[in-house]
This record gives C-alpha cells, structure tokens and sequence, in this order.
C-alpha cells in the first residue's frame, strides 16, 4: 500500500507520503500488483496517446495475450477501445486495451485511481468519484462503527 498526496494526484501527479502522522492529505491506495506473463502495462494520456513519465497519472493500456480482440459486433468501437496504439513509439507494435481506468506504475505496481468517465474536473483539479464515494462511506461506517477501522 502506497499513501499519496491528494492534491498532487488531483493534478495528475503522483507523491508519495511516507511520514503520515499529522497529514489529512494522504490518500491510501492498494496495488493491484505486477504484470503478469507477456503482459505489457502502460500508463497513457487518454488525450494524446502518448506514455506518461514516472510520476504521472494516466489512462491504463495492456498488451499482451490475455487482451481480448474486441467487442461482439462492434468493429468501431473495438477499434477505439482493443487496437490502441502509443504515440511516437515503434519499439512496440502490438495493440492495445484502453481499459479506461486512470492510474500510475510504482516500482512496478499497478496502482488504480479511478475511471476515466467518472472523473470531473473543477478549476483544473481531478476529482476521482469513485475515490470520494468510498471515502464516504468509509467514514460513515467508522461513526456507525468507531472499533472496525482501529489498527
């Protein structure tokens, strides 16, 4: 688990907190892990296609075997969504998924923020739904059920 700072992660950056005593800014994120076999994770901007540095949040893309070839009848959007390509690179030629999740690589790791559609933004800051909605509901459990959250 990685703890972030909330306000570099809303301007598509990452920074990690390693001292979190007295810092309500962190955010706690869990790893999704490592890739797996041949697969190949990158981390885009949705925009331009282009592979974010270290330190970026962006959309996620994998290659590998395990992506599927497309939607059932869909030819247009399989296009879009399952043959994607990166922009100014011709190292790698295969296709792939645009999985429509933003997040970053640490080290290695996998680490999600949050879906590209559910994400707003307001006076240029990124705000994750997905990542406020649990957040509330986490801190609705813990007044309903102050000993759960308790280390």
């Amino acid at each position: 688990m990685l703890r972030v700072d909330r306000r570099y992660l809303a301007q598509g950056q990452v920074s990690v907190i390693t001292e979190t005593s007295r810092v309500n800014h962190a955010l706690p994120l869990m790893s999704c892990g490592r890739a797996l076999g041949n697969a190949d994770i990158r981390i885009v901007d949705p925009e331009t296609g282009i592979e974010c540095g270290a330190g970026r949040t962006g959309e996620i893309w994998v290659a590998g075997d395990g992506r599927a070839m497309g939607d059932w009848h869909k030819p247009e959007a399989s296009r879009a969504t399952f043959g994607a390509r990166l922009v100014g690179n011709t190292e790698h030629r295969k296709p792939f998924l645009r999985t429509g999740d933003i997040g970053f690589l640490d080290d290695g790791e996998l680490y999600v923020c949050g879906r590209l559609k559910d994400m707003i933004v307001i006076r240029g800051q990124n705000i994750y739904q997905s990542v406020r909605i649990v957040r509330y509901w986490l801190r609705a459990g813990a007044r309903k059920y102050p000993d759960a959250l308790s280390d």
